[in-house]
This record gives structure tokens, C-alpha cells and sequence, in this order.
């Protein structure tokens, strides 16, 4: 709203020769209110005190000795072309000619003297009113364009961040056009081009080209929106997955006119969904392999006792007792498939010691590669940065993957293997929190993986080659994943395929010392025998290391479950008869197990000696037995032999 306050205040400049009539107007303006105006003689100063005042409103005499108001006017029309200055011409001439021209050089109102002076005061505040209104409205434009330049911005700082573009098709004149962060998913410049309906085709993957324009046509036809997941293919040859949205308008007689859309850059998101779904795959594969290694690994027990005992029962009978060794050994071999369906197990975690990679590496590899036709290329630095690890667990990580390299080139050749320390920090595309790591590469050279198999090689038992039971991969995922760490894969046809393992970098100083083997006891004199408390569900198994312990001259007794092998300890120390070491399974499956149970033993007896035995060889009792009150651990399936030599390190306290 206009207020007289602004009306008065306005800034009016007077352009006339007559000192009369300048004398006049500032006199109407003066006693009518007005406060700024100034009045000049010479017109040619007009433009210079136009500048300086900044007028809000001009009365200009026509008629003037030097310079008309007609050049005046002219002179004015290149100095304001972007402002609203009214000119108010007073002149004495009455002809139309004069007013038609007036109005035509820019003036705004015309006056004929003698001139009115309340005629003239209204027309001065119309004219004022009119000025002031459109420097409200131009302010308000200027406000709105800045809120929308600003808005624009923040609309494309928000489709950057996000990665989402926005397109519109006009169908009837087949113009499209896209938002500056659609042309920089699709790998270009923002308006690099001028988008077309072909360009778009082309930048789809020939693959799902024709899924693309099914979608379009079913969404102008059935007027249904459409929503779909599609590849594309970049300038430099390589490929993002996008998610695009689309729906169109349609003409009052249903004929489409016009498409608009979404399309976002999906490509990270996909790669997180694939590792999640992975990592589900092997979750739910875990719940099953636990049961089943458990199961599995207590009939290997029961059967590598019996195949002992046979042992023992034949003798020297060099042909029956080679053939047992045999079925010794593929036990064992049986052993290690177990091992990695333990790997799935959620009790399969690592048991960490800070190891030293590079020759872990190197013997891991050697290993694998022993008696094969292969280079084996090592570019492994000595000051690798040392990793906090489950050695065994890494070692078959390596084995695993070399043993897939090997197989990619059935007739031998060549296979790289490097490491590196690496520093993850910011933004990544790797799934790693921020931190120090070792990068392991192996690469081959053989045939490589398709696109399609890609995505599958981690999933348990899936597997393209003949000789394969699915587990390495898959086992090699769970392992790196336990340990915080991450592994990737890159692959090209013809060319070979490179794995990528990522392990946290370890943070303490100085490297724990290494375990020293088991020492083997089969040709060992016993130098003390013992009262033994076998605890396990499996009476196969309970009665098979009985008869083994009773050869080696150790009294044995058994208990089903771990509530009926606390009641014959107590009954053994009521009766001073006390058990030198208890065997306990650690878990019964419905009834105390072997850790609740040896709770129980240490309230009856501090000085219980318990060693506890279990299938599930990295449960974090297993890996943290003395914590539990256990004096020692053994996994199934074990020798006879190492037993034994546990049994008499626990009862003489070594």
C-alpha cells in the first residue's frame, strides 16, 4: 500500500527555461507538501542531474531555446531502460500533433498551459503512485526470481547429492530435456547436448534397451506409470545401474503429450544390496551348517575311534593296518569340509592372534600350488603392516583363492599375488570404516567370469566347474567378513579375474609369539595314569574313548549330560575317589552342557580340572577357555594320541 508519506517524499525533477514557471511548480509542490525537488534552466544539464537525483517523477517543458523536451526525452529513454521514471510534459502548444508526439517520445501524461493547479497536483500524484507501484512489484519480482534462483540451486544441489535427475518429454514435439545431474549420471557434461529421445536409447545397455522401450510404450498405451531398474553405458565404456520413474499426461482425448520422469544413480545402492544379501545367505547358511558340522564332526570322532581301536585289534597286519591309515587320512580330509561349514556357523568366529602376513601369505600359496604347473609372482612388501588375525582361517582364505585361480587355467600359466597397506578415509566405495588395512590381490589369467556369475560366486554352493563343491568362495566371504574386513572381485572374459581382500591393519606393537605345535605322544612313555570323567550325549562316542583311555591304563567313568556329571564328581569326592580331569562336550542338546556344568564343578571343587571338547571349534568358548575355569580344549574330531598328551599335561599341571 501507498502512503502519503511516500507520495510526498518523492524525488520531482522541473526541466524549464521560464524561471516563471519553475517558480510556480515548486511553489503548488511546496505548499501541497512536497519536500524534494529541483528545478533547472538548461536542459542539457538534465542528464547529469539525472544521475545525481535519481528523480522519481519529471515535468518537462517542450519548448526550449537549446534543446527541446522531444530530445530531452530521447536523451532520457538511453540512460533508464530498466527503470520507471514518468515524464509529466507541460507545454503551451495545443495541437494533437504536439501530444501524439509527446507520448510517443516516453512521456506518461501531457499538460497544456495555462495548466490547472489541482488538475496538475492530482495528475503529479497518479503519476507518483503509479512510479512507486512498480518499484514495489519490481522489488517483489527481483525477490521471487532470487527465491527461485536459489530454490533452483538448492533443487540441484539436492538431485547432485542424491544422484537422482529429472527429464520432461514433450511427446507432441519431440523435445526433451534433461536436469543438469540426469546428464552427469548418464557420464556427460550438464546441457553438454541437447538431450533427444535417441541419445537416451543409446546411453541404455543393449541388454535392456528393449525392457526400456516396452515400459515407455505400456506407460503412453495403458496410461500406467512406470518404475524400473535398468543399465546404462557411459562415454568411457563403463556401466551404472540407475532406477527410473516415469508417468505421462494425456490431451482431453486421451492422446499422450507429454512424459516426465526420474532417473537416479542406484549403481552403490545395488552393490550394498548385493553384499546384504550375501551376507543373509550365509547367516541362514550358518543356522544350518552349525547343526550340521556338530553332527558331523561327532560321527568323524566315533569313527576315527573305532578305526583306532581296529588298529590296536589287528596288530601288525601290514595290509588291514595300512587300509585303516587310509581311512584315517580321508577322515581328516572330512575334517576340513567340516571346517568350512564351521566357517558359516555363528559360533565360527576368528580366534585373533596379531600375525605377520607376508609369509603367511607365501607358504598359504606354495602350499595350495605344490606339484601344479603354475608361476607363481609374489610382489609382497616385508614392512606390510601386521593384521590381527585367525591364522588357520587366512590361510584358507589364500588356499581358497588360488585354488580357484588354478582352476581357471586348466593348463597352468601364470598367477600374481601382491599386498599393500592402505589408508580407507572419507568417502568410499568400499563398505570399510575408516582405518588402516592390508590389500591382498590375486589375479589370474584364465577365462574370467561372466557378468551374470559375477554376483553369484560368493553364495554358498554355487560353483561352475565340475571338480567344485561351492564352499571356497563362499567360505572365503564369511572368513574376511568375521574380520571386519571386505573382499571384491573384478573380472573380465579372456582376460582373467582379479580377487581383492581388505583386512584391518592391527593396532597393537609388537606381534604375539606363535603356538608351538602339539606335541605327538603315539611313541611317548606315560609317565602317570588317572581317574577320567567322560562327559558327552553320544554313547558311541563315550564308549569308544573309553575303551582307547582304558588301553592306555586310565580308570574312565561316563555321564550322558552335564547335571549327571556333576552328581558323579561330588559322589567321587564324598567318597574320596576324586576324578583327576573331567572331559565335558560343550554343548547337550536339552540338558546342561559342558560350560554350565563345569560352573557347577568349580562351586563343588575350585581345583577342577575340566577340559572341554566340541565340534564348534571357533566358539568363543573354545578360543577363550581358560575365562570358562577350562584347563585346556580340544576339537573333534582328535587323535587318540593328542588326548592322551593333553590328558597328562592337565593332570601333572604342565
Amino acid at each position: 500500500m501507498i502512503q502519503d508519506q511516500d507520495i510526498f517524499n518523492a524525488r520531482i525533477l522541473i526541466v524549464d527555461d521560464s524561471q516563471r514557471n519553475i517558480t510556480l511548480l515548486e511553489t503548488m509542490l511546496s505548499d501541497a507538501g512536497y519536500t524534494s525537488f529541483v528545478s533547472i534552466k538548461d536542459p542539457r544539464k538534465t542528464t547529469s542531474l539525472y544521475t545525481s537525483f535519481k528523480p522519481d517523477l519529471i515535468i518537462l517543458d517542450i519548448n526550449m531555446p537549446d534543446m527541446d523536451g522531444f530530445q530531452v526525452m530521447k536523451m532520457l529513454q538511453t540512460m533508464n531502460k530498466d527503470d520507471y521514471v514518468p515524464v509529466l510534459v507541460i507545454t503551451a502548444q495545443q495541437d494533437k500533433s504536439t501530444r501524439l508526439k509527446s507520448l510517443q517520445s516516453g512521456a506518461k501524461d501531457f499538460l497544456t498551459k495555462p495548466f490547472d493547479l489541482t488538475e496538475t497536483l492530482m495528475r503529479i500524484r497518479n503519476m507518483l503512485e503509479v512510479r512507486l507501484l512498480h518499484n514495489q512489484v519490481h522489488d517483489q519480482n527481483a525477490l521471487l526470481e532470487r527465491k527461485v534462483m536459489e530454490r533452483t540451486k538448492d533443487l540441484s544441489d539436492a538431485q547432485r547429492i542424491a544422484q537422482m535427475g529429472n527429464w520432461v518429454w514433450d511427446i507432441v514435439s519431440d523435445n526433451l530435456s534433461w536436469s543438469d545431474e540426469v546428464y552427469r549420471i548418464f557420464g556427460f557434461q550438464p546441457q553438454e547436448f541437447e538431450a533427444t529421445y535417441e541419445q537416451f536409447l543409446r546411453s541404455i545397455h543393449p541388454d535392456d534397451r528393449e525392457s526400456i522401450e516396452t515400459a515407455i510404450k505400456k506407460t503412453m498405451y495403458d496410461k500406467i506409470p512406470y518404475m524400473i531398474d535398468h543399465r546404462i553405458v557411459l562415454p568411457d565404456g563403463s556401466e551404472r545401474t540407475v532406477s527410473e520413474q516415469a508417468e505421462v499426461d494425456f490431451d482431453e482425448n486421451g492422446k499422450p503429450i507429454r512424459m516426465i520422469g526420474t532417473v537416479q544413480n542406484i549403481t552403490e545402492l545395488k552393490k550394498r544390496e548385493e553384499e546384504l544379501i550375501k551376507a543373509q545367505k550365509l547367516d541362514a547358511m550358518g543356522v544350518l551348517a552349525g547343526g550340521i558340522a556338530h553332527d558331523f564332526n561327532n560321527y568323524l570322532q566315533g569313527i576315527m575311534g573305532f578305526i583306532l581301536l581296529a588298529q590296536h585289534d589287528v596288530g601288525e597286519n601290514g595290509k588291514a593296518k595300512n587300509s585303516l591309515k587310509e581311512a584315517q587320512k580321508i577322515i581328516f580330509q572330512s575334517k576340513e569340509l567340516s571346517s568350512r561349514l564351521i566357517t558359516f556357523s555363528k559360533g565360527g568366529e576368528p580366534i585373533r592372534k596379531k600375525i605377520l602376513l607376508p609369509k603367511l601369505i607365501k607358504d598359504s600359496v606354495l602350499l595350495a600350488m605344490s606339484a601344479s604347473r603354475f608361476d607363481c609372482q609374489f610382489a609382497i612388501p616385508e614392512n606390510l603392516w601386521a593384521v590381527e588375525a585367525d591364522k588357520g582361517q587366512l590361510n584358507q582364505v589364500f588356499s581358497n583363492l588360488v585354488i580357484n585361480a588354478k582352476q581357471a587355467q586348466p593348463d597352468g600359466g601364470k598367477i600374481n599375488i601382491s599386498a599393500e597397506n592402505i589408508k580407507i578415509e572419507g568417502e568410499t566405495q568400499l563398505p570399510l570404516k575408516d582405518a588402516n588395512y592390508v590389500k591382498i590381490a590375486i589375479t589370474d589369467h584364465g577365462s574370467g567370469i561372466s557378468r551374470e556369475n559375477l554376483y553369484k560366486i560368493f553364495d554358498p554352493y554355487f560353483t561352475t566347474k565340475k571338480s567344485g563343491n561351492g564352499l571356497g568362495l563362499a567360505a572365503t566371504f564369511s572368513i574376511v567378513k568375521k574380520h571386519d574386513g571386505h573382499i571384491n572381485v573384478e573380472s573380465e572374459l579372456d582376460i582373467g579375474t582379479t580377487f581383492y581382500i581388505y583386512i584391518p591393519a592391527s593396532t597393537q606393537k609388537k606381534p604375539e609369539p606363535a603356538q608351538a605345535n602339539i606335541e605327538s605322544t603315539e611313541s611317548k612313555s606315560i609317565n602317570c595314569r588317572g581317574k577320567i570323567l567322560i562327559m558327552d550325549d553320544e554313547s558311541t562316542f563315550r564308549a569308544v574313548i573309553g575303551e582307547h583311555l582304558k588301553l592306555l591304563k586310565y580308570e574312565v567313568d561316563g555321564a550322558a549330560d552335564g547335571a549327571s556329571a556333576v552328581a558323579l564328581y561330588k559322589d567321587a569326592l564324598d567318597t574320596h575317589k576324586p576324578f583327576n580331569v573331567v572331559i565335558m562336550d560343550l554343548m547337550v542338546p536339552g540338558k546342561m552342557g559342558g560350560k554350565e556344568a563345569t560352573e557347577e564343578l568349580l562351586k563343588i571343587d575350585p581345583d577342577a580340572r575340566v577340559i572341554i571338547t566340541s565340534c564348534y571349534v571357533n566358539n568363543s568358548t573354545m578360543s577363550e577357555y581358560k575365562k570358562h575355569g577350562f584347563k585346556s580344549a580340544l576339537s573333534k574330531p582328535y587323535e587318540i594320541a593328542e588326548l592322551d598328551d593333553t590328558l597328562q599335561k592337565v593332570i601333572t599341571g604342565n
